[in-house]
């Protein structure tokens, strides 16, 4: 099935908690992020869904913001994380390690890939709850801007060949991941973006 993007209410987001839990949310999220819950009813948008991919392409693009942001990642990969293995040496071959700063890239690196809801609020950090997160979607608007900026591509061209000369390219599959979570977030305006 996959990782998609799907527009939600932020109120209906919340209801897999008790009203007792949810108080309990609210003032751990406003203390974390300044975001009163008087101004959190924000709108489901027009219940528009896009799969992204598999889970296990969208991680690729999570270790490429951690590989330039931080550098080499092999000694944290499992004997069975193949991909992830071949996805590192796609970007040794192209990419300096921990060679640029992306601000807010933590509202990528530090989320998860399923419950994960991005607000259109902005706030430095992502919020973890109960393996939960709040996620801001202008903070990863300009994070997205900023690695396309740092690695001169676009954001708004059309998506790259992944493969070259029948071998696999962790890079482009990373930008295009980069492309369609832009595209998505532009789009949705008001509303709530939750990873589904």
């Amino acid at each position: 099935m996959g990782l998609a993007l799907s527009r939600e209410s932020f109120d209906h987001w919340i209801e897999r908690w008790s009203p007792f839990v949810q108080d309990k949310f609210f003032a751990e999220f406003e203390a974390a992020t300044g975001i009163s819950r008087d101004t959190t009813h924000w709108p489901s948008g027009d219940q528009t869904y896009w799969k992204l991919g598999s889970y296990t392409r969208y991680g690729v693009f999570t270790l490429f913001l951690t590989y330039l942001l931080e550098g080499g990642f092999e000694s944290e990969l499992e004997e069975d994380e193949d991909i992830e293995l071949a996805a590192l040496h796609s970007f040794r071959a192209q990419l300096t390690p921990a060679s640029i700063e992306v601000q807010f890239a933590s509202h990528f690196t530090d989320t998860g890939d399923s419950d994960t809801i991005f607000v259109p609020a902005l706030f430095d950090e992502p919020f973890h709850w109960d393996e939960s997160w709040v996620a801001s979607i202008p903070a990863a608007v300009i994070a997205l801007e900023s690695l396309a900026k740092s690695l001169d591509f676009s954001l708004e061209a059309d998506s790259e060949l992944e493969t070259v000369d029948d071998k696999w390219d962790a890079v482009a599959t990373s930008r295009n991941i980069a492309r369609d979570l832009y595209a998505f977030f532009k789009e949705s305006g008001n509303s709530c973006v939750a990873y589904s």
